[in-house]
């Protein structure tokens, strides 16, 4: 996760089972190799 600008890694973590994101706005999130994402609805 970093900034849009792609200059700013915040976090770079592998998991192999199920991650939790939290993003606020302006936040920019950026995953590959991974099955679709979900919005938790909260």
């Amino acid at each position: 996760m970093g900034d849009a600008s792609g200059e700013s890694t915040i976090a770079n973590d592998l998991t192999t089972g199920r991650a939790i994101v939290e993003l606020e706005e302006g936040d920019f999130f950026k995953t590959s190799g991974c099955k679709p994402w979900t919005h938790s609805g909260d």
